[in-house]
């Protein structure tokens, strides 16, 4: 029987108790036998329920909020269903019972519609937008990174999600983090090589292209293409001789052809005959695709980025403890211990950003996580899960709207978060957001969100419903009034952008959306577990801080509780 049936049924049967009761047990007392009394009960009864519903149905008109909370059709998201979509997923649990096995190894949960849980399995890959101060972090990053049952990467630009989630992650495996910018300043344990992973052309062309996607849309139009095939036919030379970046940012700067030597000893010939012909073409097309590789590349020319893709040996200071050399594949290998990795990516945006390098390692992972799962017979288990915070800024990988159309299917999980619609035009252009936005399994659309054409499309996708509405006209015999049924969007788009920063859309295939309350961590169980971790985090940062920044700078000597005095007198004579 379904769940709206049950108000009507309610108040018929508590009616009908109350006021036939008592008749029934007066025709009792006057003889008439209690088989006959029950018989003519049970009739009446049904027949009152069934006017009951009728009448509910008829009368009842559901409000748009109603209707934007009614998860019915969600059983693969909620409850029993999500636990046994997720226990399919897992071939590790085949011989496991639901009961025995906790729901976060299953799916994670995002929101709730009254009572009852939402669950976003590890096999839909979901594109959020949510502008800033939205809970975006702490309702949808934060549980996504500490209920992974597997490896975790997660990029971002501020310490936020780091300070919350590191340190009970570290209890499940190691934590490595990529940190050139200072923002959580956590010292450098590792480095990554990326030229280990190129053994072609279109190896070195990828890698290319996640630093052409940091040029401005129209200088990427015209001298896009070229500048990516530039720096790919030097990145191919740099790997296949030994070398590092720094050898092939030194030929790009410098215009050597020393790579086409190397290319043709290599035996790729048509790769050094283009080479050769860009450094001997005309000087003008020459000038635009170096100008154009060389910005792209930009973030390379500043030591504190170079160094985490370049051996230690070949640093401008040498390192006075070890750096090891990073290995991809640990993330989406099974460990029978249960111990798995997590990865923090952490970078600023804009000028000196290390978004290129963020995008190009997350870029590589992907592709070593296809050829793992693969190797595992199709899926990873448990999955990679991927929390890609801020990614127009500074994960801006170039093919991502083509990845998520596999991302599920071979056990990676992965959520990117935008503040906009728009923003994801701006990075991957609006033929490819289209595509981002169709392959995603799960939409989220929360707080601050500007865009009022977006906000249209999303009320459509939402729909419309029939409201009644009444009429009155007057006339010379007085006044009428007419009801009548009009449609109206079920969620306009001024509701889109006024929504509160305590719900959120949820729209997931095949289903009509559905308007949920987030949990964030702060209003969950493990909120003092999380605020404990958080606290040991920030004082981490606090003494890594005053080691970075020196006992001479003002923020230090704050930190150390030696701040001195500004007096008016020091000021005078400063001043003089």
């Amino acid at each position: 029987m379904r769940r709206e049936m049950w108000p009507p049924i309610a108040l018929t049967v508590l009616c009908y108790l109350v006021i036939g009761g008592i008749q029934v047990n007066r025709w009792h007392e006057q003889g008439a036998p209690w088989w006959l009394l029950i018989t003519g009960a049970v009739l009446v009864g049904g027949a009152l329920v069934a006017a009951g519903v009728w009448w509910w149905h008829k009368v009842r008109d559901l409000s748009a909020e109603q209707k934007m909370r009614d998860v019915r059709k969600l059983d693969d998201y909620t409850g029993k269903g999500a636990a046994q979509k997720g226990l399919d997923l897992r071939q590790s649990l085949e011989d496991s019972e639901i009961r025995d096995v906790a729901m976060d190894e299953l799916a994670v949960s995002l929101g709730r519609v009254g009572r009852t849980i939402l669950y976003k399995s590890w096999e839909d890959v979901c594109l959020a937008f949510m502008g800033p101060r939205s809970n975006k972090t702490s309702a949808i990053a934060v549980p996504t990174v500490l209920k992974a049952p597997g490896p975790v990467v997660a990029t971002s630009n501020k310490p936020d999600l780091w300070m919350l989630t590191s340190g009970l992650r570290a209890r499940v495996g190691r934590v490595y983090t990529f940190d050139p910018s200072q923002i959580a300043y956590v010292p450098q344990q590792w480095w990554w090589n990326p030229l280990a992973g190129i053994t072609d052309i279109d190896d070195a062309e990828d890698f290319a292209a996640q630093f052409v996607m940091t040029v401005s849309a129209g200088e990427r139009d015209i001298w896009g293409p070229g500048a990516k095939s530039l720096l790919g036919q030097l990145f191919l030379a740099a790997s296949i001789s030994g070398g590092t970046l720094r050898e092939a940012m030194a030929w790009l700067y410098t215009g050597s052809s020393e790579p086409v030597g190397i290319l043709e000893k290599g035996g790729h010939l048509m790769q050094a005959a283009k080479l050769a012909t860009t450094l001997e073409g005309a000087a003008e097309t020459r000038s635009g695709l170096v100008m154009t590789a060389s910005e792209a590349v930009s973030c390379l020319a500043s030591e504190k980025v170079l160094r985490w893709v370049t051996p230690p040996q070949t640093w401008r200071e040498r390192p006075t403890h070890t750096i090891e050399e990073i290995d991809l594949w640990q993330f989406v290998t099974p460990h029978p211990d249960g111990r798995y990795p997590t990865l923090y990516l952490l970078t600023q945006e804009g000028a000196g950003s290390a978004g290129p390098i963020v995008a190009a390692l997350v870029d590589r992972l992907f592709k070593t996580a296809k050829k793992a799962a693969s190797a595992l017979g199709g899926r990873l288990d448990p999955v990679l899960t991927v929390m890609l915070d801020e990614a127009a800024n500074i994960c801006r990988i170039a093919n991502l709207p083509a990845y998520y159309s596999w991302f599920g299917s071979v056990g990676v999980s992965v959520t990117t978060l935008l503040q906009s619609y728009a923003q994801g035009e701006g990075v991957w252009s609006k033929t490819g957001m289209e595509t981002l936005y169709s392959a995603s399994t799960l939409n989220l659309i929360g707080a601050g969100i500007k865009d009022i054409s977006f906000a249209r499309t999303m009320s459509a996708s939402v729909g419309e419903h029939l409201v009644k509405r009444a009429t009155e006209s007057y006339g010379p015999g007085g006044s009428s009034t007419s009801v009548s049924q009009v449609r109206e969007a079920i969620m306009p788009p001024e509701d889109v952008i006024n929504l509160p920063r305590t719900k959120a859309v949820w729209h997931v295939t095949g289903h009509r959306p559905v308007l949920m309350d987030l949990m964030p961590w702060y209003r969950e169980d493990s909120q003092a577990e999380i605020t404990t971790h958080s606290k040991q985090a920030a004082e981490q940062i606090r003494l890594h801080a005053i080691e970075a920044l020196g006992p001479d700078n003002p923020i230090s000597q704050y930190l150390t509780g030696k701040a001195k005095p500004v007096t008016a007198a020091a000021t005078e004579v400063e001043l003089l």
